[in-house]
């Protein structure tokens, strides 16, 4: 039998755009091919209990065309290529095309015969970056004993049209340690999303002299610093804040150039369909 999630039914991809997605089942991969760039998409098929599973088809369904069977390639596009090793079957799609769009099956030579099929939607839009910016002033100065807000946004720049982006999640950092919202004392996390963008606010009460320093918000491998004064602390307590700062900022702290930093050259989807 073979079965397949809906999430893996339907994949977007960009026409010649390289980027960095992650979504569920769905993963492309930055991939750097002879300085040029190029999207490559590699649907794999893995076979479970099928005798002859040697036997493998990959067929276009516009034209019916038969792009590989048993791993030999049958059509003269040289961007498509075929593989096995064992149960494991992919075909590889180099230099998306928009006209690469539409449903693919997968056979297997079987008796009954059996199929799998999935749709391929190419989108021609650019791939957006993500963007981490401070909400406000990035020096934020509290009473000892107050409370003070600290607050970020990542958003997609420019906000996709049809790609399936994964959602953003800002995460919070005091020098190099993640905060915690389990302390047991007043700190608050505000969290509010739309399509493309999400916002966050840390609120932190009863502030005291550990409160004070460096703050970074980051979001897919981008971060905003932020810093934190807290007033009316003896002069102990500002050398203590300070002594803490510097051991953070040698120890390293959260940087860009994550999941969406680097080099931009071509790209590999993934999309691993399970034939049981």
């Amino acid at each position: 039998m073979l079965s397949v999630s809906n999430v893996l039914r339907d994949a977007r991809v960009p026409s010649g755009l390289p980027t960095l997605l992650v979504r569920r089942n769905i993963q492309i991969e930055k991939k750097s091919v002879q300085t040029k760039c190029e999207w490559i998409i590699v649907i794999i098929a893995v076979a479970h209990s099928v005798p002859t599973v040697n036997k493998v088809s990959w067929v276009r369904s516009r034209d019916l065309q038969i792009l590989s069977h048993a791993g030999i390639v049958f059509t003269a596009d040289a961007r498509v290529s075929a593989a096995a090793a064992g149960a494991r079957h992919s075909l590889r799609i180099e230099r998306l095309r928009t006209s690469d769009a539409g449903r693919y099956e997968c056979q297997v030579n079987t008796e009954p015969k059996m199929s799998l099929f999935f749709n391929l939607t190419v989108v021609d839009e650019p791939v957006p970056e993500v963007v981490v910016s401070v909400l406000g002033a990035g020096s934020v100065r509290a009473p000892a004993g107050g409370a003070a807000t600290l607050a970020c946004q990542a958003r997609y720049e420019p906000p996709p049209q049809q790609l399936p982006l994964p959602d953003l999640d800002i995460r919070w950092q005091k020098g190099n340690l993640p905060i915690s919202l389990q302390g047991g004392r007043g700190v608050a996390l505000d969290t509010a999303r739309w399509a493309a963008r999400v916002e966050s606010r840390l609120t932190l009460a009863a502030l005291r002299a550990a409160d004070a320093g460096q703050y970074s918000c980051s979001a897919a491998g981008r971060a905003a610093s932020l810093t934190l004064h807290v007033d009316g602390l003896g002069d102990d307590d500002r050398a203590e804040a300070m002594q803490r700062d510097q051991e953070a900022a040698r120890g390293g702290g959260a940087g860009g150039g994550g999941a969406f930093g680097g080099a931009r050259c071509g790209a590999l989807l993934v999309i691993l369909l399970l034939l049981r």
